[in-house]
Formats: C-alpha cells, structure tokens, sequence
C-alpha cells in the first residue's frame, strides 16, 4: 500500500529520491517540504540560500503575486524520506 502521509514538518528537509525518464531511481535531492496534497510532497530548493520556511513562502508568494510565477517541485510521496539513509535505502 502506497503511503500518503509520511509525517514530514513543513520548513525540515526531506530527502527525494529523483527517476529517469524510464521510473528508474537515479539520484537523490534535499529540498524543502512545504505541504502535502493527497499522495503528492509539495516542495522547494533553497532560495537565495536560505532554508527558513517562513522566507521561503515569503519569496514563492512574492514571485507569484510580481511575476506570476514561482517554481516549487511535486513528488510521489512514496519517493520522500526523513533521512539521506533511507533514500540511499531506497535508491538501491
């Protein structure tokens, strides 16, 4: 059964593990968690360098309202984890 809700605070890193074209698992990025919609981790690479969530939604509001247009990332859930070790778990 395929997880949904993995408890992730948003503002804390989480670990993604990334696929090819063909679904392979091929790389592993840390990125912000912002929110999770139904199966899907909403997220976000640090922004000017910083990692505080309180800026980060500042700045993607800001971008959006000004531009648009801001760039946050969707993910299966099932591909997010807690920790870099569980995702080298899960990239083998």
């Amino acid at each position: 059964m395929e997880q949904t809700n993995k408890d992730f605070i948003p503002g804390s890193t989480i670990y993604v593990v990334t696929r090819d074209r063909d679904c392979n698992a091929d790389g592993i990025w840390d990125l912000m968690f912002l929110a999770t919609v139904d199966k899907y981790a909403i997220l976000s690479d640090s922004i000017h360098g910083t990692y505080n969530f309180e800026e980060m939604l500042s700045t993607h509001c800001k971008e959006t309202v000004f531009e648009s247009y801001s760039e946050v990332s969707f993910f299966p859930i099932s591909d997010c984890y807690k920790t870099i070790e569980e995702a080298k778990v899960a990239l083998k």
